[in-house]
């Protein structure tokens, strides 16, 4: 049962007491006081029960808008975090074999994206609504992209601090060089590390440039089923 509900059967009571007592007490009290007393005591309880409809209309009015602009900065925050996917795709598309991943992709710090975050608790509504999963794949989401930059940077460390001066002390630089020469010179551990470090970057970074704009295209959906009709934070592809 609502607050709401539970103050209007409250004071319901309390008025239907007030009148049967004064209706018991109209042989002794003057009928105009009786009436007189009788209309103060609605009023009162009238007047008490708008202030609180209202006062409640506005807390759900607010509680709204706050689920609006979380669910928003989701939609705003998936949005970046496909773009920079997609800018960090583009950079590396061009290397198609896995030895040129590993050995020829930029080896670049990328940049931090720590503040590219969901607030759970502030979706927690979703919980609530006709797909309470979403939360879930929200949270499965953000852990992707993270794995993404995370095995960026470990890879383009390895690269930097182990196979490039690897590269120099066996004169393996300034030519196009072959997957034997490369597996010869460093030998199988740096060779494996680089390929392996390489593999991971792209199997992460493919299944996030997928599954990113698909997120956002089910929260986008569940905004518009929550709030119709409102301004939603859409992708370019999807405006």
């Amino acid at each position: 049962m609502r607050s709401r509900d539970v103050y209007v059967i409250g004071s319901l009571g309390v008025f239907l007491t007030a009148v049967i007592t004064l209706s018991l007490w109209a042989d002794v009290l003057e009928t105009s006081s009786a009436l007189g007393a009788g209309a103060t005591l609605l009023a009162a309880f009238l007047g008490a029960y708008f202030a609180f409809t209202l006062n409640e209309q506005r807390e759900l009015r607010k509680a709204r808008n706050e689920q609006k602009v979380a669910l928003n900065r989701s939609l705003f925050v998936l949005a970046r975090q496909a773009n920079a996917i997609e800018n960090y795709y583009r950079q590396v598309a061009p290397f198609t074999s896995p030895h040129e991943r590993a050995f020829s992709m930029p080896a670049f710090k990328p940049p931090s994206y720590a503040q590219l975050a969901h607030d759970f608790d502030g979706l927690s509504f979703l919980l609530e609504s006709s797909e309470p999963q979403l939360l879930m794949e929200l949270a499965v989401e953000q852990e992707r992209f993270e794995q993404v930059i995370e095995s960026i940077r470990i890879r383009n460390e390895f690269y930097v601090d182990e196979i490039q001066p690897a590269l120099v002390e066996q004169g393996l630089t300034g030519r196009p060089l072959s997957v034997e020469e490369l597996c010869q010179g460093l030998g199988e551990k740096l060779f494996g590390g680089a390929m392996d470090g390489a593999r991971n970057v792209w199997e992460h970074l493919e299944a996030s440039r997928k599954s990113l704009p698909d997120v956002h295209s089910e929260l986008l959906g569940m905004g518009r089923e929550l709030f119709p009709g409102e301004s939603l934070v859409m992708w370019n592809t999807e405006a």
